[in-house]
């Protein structure tokens, strides 16, 4: 532990000695490989693709739904109903304003796709502590609603508890803000 401080300390001293700004040791971070891997949060999924999604749902034991998150609205991955597979996954989280479409073009290059609303849920009930430190998107299930604005799902945490909300597409995410991607 105390060298872990030692080394913040010596971090916040280099910055402040080189008068870095936020946006600055971020971009440093984001571009460097090996940084980039020692700060990647890995996991592996056990996915049963062959639940529904109110199955999954409810194995996650959420405090709150967003109503529109429906098996209607979410079309499961069918090519592989009635299978159990284990996945590898990672979060990224790049420490700025992004838009969904340089999240999926950064998650690629790095060998990954974007997770769908299946493998979400299965973090959320498999970390359940995730979060509630930081919200988790899933950017490989997107539900067009009547007025054709675009939705993926969320794990999040509010006064209500752990939940499963939708977040517009379209805009920008901001720097605090995950995304699960399964290694291609």
């Amino acid at each position: 532990m105390r060298n872990r401080v030692k080394e913040v300390i010596e971090l916040v001293k280099v910055i402040r000695e080189r008068k870095l700004s936020i946006p600055q040791v971020t971009e440093c971070i984001s571009t460097n490989k090996h940084l980039q891997s020692k700060l990647a949060k890995k996991f592996i999924l056990n996915v049963d693709y062959s639940k529904t999604l109110q199955q999954m749902l409810t194995d996650g034991n959420y405090d709150w739904t967003d109503s529109d998150i429906s098996e209607k609205n979410f079309h499961l991955i069918t090519e592989i109903n009635d299978d159990k597979r284990s996945v590898s996954a990672k979060l990224f989280c790049f420490g700025r304003n992004i838009s969904s479409q340089e999240v999926i073009s950064k998650i690629k290059k790095a060998g990954y796709r974007p997770a769908t609303i299946t493998e979400l849920l299965v973090l959320g009930k498999n970390y359940p502590k995730i979060q509630k430190k930081f919200s988790v998107v899933a950017l490989g299930s997107v539900w067009h609603n009547a007025g054709g604005f675009r939705y993926v799902p969320v794990l999040g945490f509010s006064n209500r508890g752990r939940g499963v909300v939708l977040s517009w597409y379209d805009g920008r995410w901001s720097d605090h803000f995950y995304f699960l991607a399964i290694n291609k």
